[in-house]
């Protein structure tokens, strides 16, 4: 009777481990450009999660643009072939994003449902990097010799008129005073994907987001530069998922 009972009861334990569920391993991965109301740049997106379950957790990367919302470009009208630029800008500036959160699944993406639906919460630090601008600056020639342009770093209290500047000056000027501070970042998102294996992953992605620099960045001369700034974006991201 007990070798009976002891039979039962391994089947019953056998049949709930053959039952319990074996989720795959799944993981995507995806990059596309990022239109914000602060800048524009390139976005990595990585998914890791069971395959069949809702959370996953999601790693990114951006590599962005920064802009001021008060920066306006213009032209000197005045001097010939003169190019835009934004009057009283101190410094360019490029962000290094790594992020990590989660992602959780709202409408699977299956046989079924075309388009999958998800959102996103995820936070992490920035390395800001601020290039100083410099600007061409014309000066005219003394008894009818030509005019000589100068690339200048420039300096508010130096270039008060705006009429002998030509316009930014080459690339290559201002990488040996290059600065670096560290920041912070929030946000949260809601994304579409569509498609499949053979022709690719496509997510169309737009949220808002709040970010935070501790020690303030120098852009503007003439105006407030906010240690937090909101902004929105949307992304368009391009890649593939697998399974382990």
């Amino acid at each position: 009777m007990k070798i009976f009972k002891v039979k039962i009861l391994l089947i019953v334990l056998l049949s709930i481990t053959v039952s319990r569920p074996v989720y795959a391993q799944f993981t995507g991965n995806y990059g596309g450009l990022t239109l914000r109301t602060t800048g524009y740049g390139a976005k990595y997106l990585h998914l890791n999660g069971k395959e069949g379950m809702k959370t996953r957790t999601l790693f990114s990367t951006d590599v962005l643009i920064h802009k001021h919302p008060k920066e306006h470009r213009i032209y000197n009208p005045e001097i010939q072939n003169s190019s835009t630029y934004v009057f009283g800008k101190l410094n360019r500036v490029a962000l290094l994003r790594l992020n990590g959160g989660i992602n959780r699944l709202i409408v699977p993406r299956n046989e079924w449902s075309r388009i999958g639906m998800s959102y996103n919460i995820s936070a992490g630090p920035q390395l800001v990097g601020l290039k100083p601008v410099y600007l061409n600056i014309y000066y005219p020639g003394q008894n009818a010799s030509p005019g000589i342009i100068n690339p200048e770093r420039y300096d508010p209290d130096v270039h008060v008129s705006q009429s002998n500047i030509v316009g930014y000056s080459e690339a290559r000027y201002g990488w040996d005073e290059l600065n670096f501070k560290y920041g912070l970042q929030l946000s949260s998102s809601i994304q579409l994907s569509w498609g499949n294996s053979g022709t690719g992953i496509k997510i169309f992605e737009i949220g808002a987001g709040v970010d935070a620099y501790p020690g303030g960045l120098s852009i503007m001369a003439d105006t407030d530069n906010p240690k937090l700034y909101g902004t929105l974006f949307a992304s368009f991201l391009w890649g593939v998922d697998g399974k382990k």
